[in-house]
């Protein structure tokens, strides 16, 4: 942008906002709530709301195909989604917060 400082970048790897900030002051080195992470949440929402415009836009014009999902979203739901468990009805990834070392609990 003209005039306005530069932000770090980072990759969230989760749409949750709590992931991505977190990661984003890691990767930055910047605290919660400061002026620069106050700045790359304000420029990050107004890239979602343009982007989320965008693909409605295209979507009401058919232009636009959505991605399947992936296939560690896929065995989770297979239990966690309607079948089983009925715990969750999420469709990101799910190992972006869950972290499973070794065999995965039962």
């Amino acid at each position: 942008m003209n005039g306005s400082p530069e932000v770090p970048g980072s990759v969230a790897g989760s749409v949750l906002c709590h992931v991505s900030v977190g990661r984003w002051c890691e990767a930055s080195g910047e605290e919660v709530f400061s002026k620069e992470m106050v700045e790359r949440c304000r420029r990050l929402t107004a890239d979602v709301a343009s982007k989320t415009a965008d693909l409605l836009n295209r979507n009401l014009e058919k232009s636009c195909t959505f991605a399947a999902l992936a296939p560690e979203v896929k065995s989770c739901l297979s239990c966690h989604g309607k079948r089983e468990l009925k715990d969750t009805m999420g469709k990101m990834n799910c190992t972006a917060c869950h972290k499973f070392p070794g065999k995965h609990p039962k």
